[in-house]
Order: C-alpha cells, then sequence, then structure tokens
C-alpha cells in the first residue's frame, strides 16, 4: 500500500460539496420563480401600456400617462431578461456543483500545513517528507510504514 486516505476527509469535502449543491439548487428554484413573476409582471404592464395607448388615441389619457406605462413596461421586460439571465447562471452554476459532488469522493484531501496535527506540535521532523513523518501521522505527506 502506497497511502491510505482517511476516510473522514472524503466523507467531509462529499457532504460539503452536497451541501453546496443543495444550496445552488435552491437559488436556481429561487430564480426560476422570480422569472415567473417577472414574466406576470411583463404581461400586465404590457396590457396597461396597451391600453393606455389607446385611451391616449382617444385623448382621455395624457402623453405623460402614456409614457409612464411605456417605462413601467420597458421595465418589466428588462426584468425578464434579467431573471432569465439569472436563471441561467444558477444552473451553470449548480452543473459545476454537481461535478463536485461526482469528483468529491475521488479526490484525496492533502491538508495544507502538515503539522496542523496538534501532535505534531512544532517539529520539524513531519514536513511533507516521508522520511521525516512521525509515527502517529495518518495524514497523506507521511510514509504508510510510519503510520499508525
Amino acid at each position: 500500500m502506497v497511502a491510505q486516505i482517511d476516510p473522514s476527509l472524503l466523507q467531509g469535502t462529499l457532504l460539503q460539496a452536497k451541501a453546496d449543491l443543495a444550496n445552488t439548487q435552491a437559488s436556481l428554484a429561487a430564480g426560476k420563480a422570480n422569472l415567473e413573476k417577472a414574466k406576470a409582471a411583463g404581461v400586465q404592464t404590457k396590457a396597461d401600456y396597451e391600453r393606455t395607448a389607446e385611451l391616449a388615441k382617444e385623448g382621455v389619457m395624457s402623453q405623460q400617462q402614456l409614457d409612464l406605462a411605456k417605462a413601467n413596461y420597458d421595465s418589466a421586460v428588462a426584468g425578464v431578461s434579467a431573471a432569465e439571465a439569472q436563471v441561467t447562471q444558477a444552473g451553470a452554476q449548480a452543473q459545476q456543483k454537481q461535478a463536485a459532488v461526482t469528483v468529491a469522493p475521488n479526490q484525496p484531501q492533502l491538508h495544507d500545513d502538515p503539522c496542523a496535527d496538534r501532535r505534531h506540535g512544532d517539529r520539524p521532523q513531519c514536513r511533507r517528507r516521508p522520511d521525516r513523518s512521525l509515527p502517529h501521522c495518518r495524514r497523506l505527506h507521511c510514509s504508510p510504514s510510519l503510520r499508525t
């Protein structure tokens, strides 16, 4: 055996990846709901604008009211575009997080600080060099023969 990976490291990475995926999926669902809301607002403001335009032609509505209805409609159209972009972005993030969940169990996790384990202390013997590892070390930077 060349190395033994601590399964708790992999399990922690997998759990974090799954939590990130769930969070992103929730953002995607919220984005889709916002998109539907924006579309509904777009339909309403379009109807208001068309109705106002007809009444403005008859002289019942002022130009200011027509301009306001047009601005509201344009704003709603922009809101739909923004919501669509948000859904697209959240979908891409969800795919990325799904890939991370798929890959997470297969990725060994080397710790950044080889002496982060309190049993190592500040001893210079353990510095990611298998020939200088302490016998109690179970981290990947140490030789398997020196692990307990």
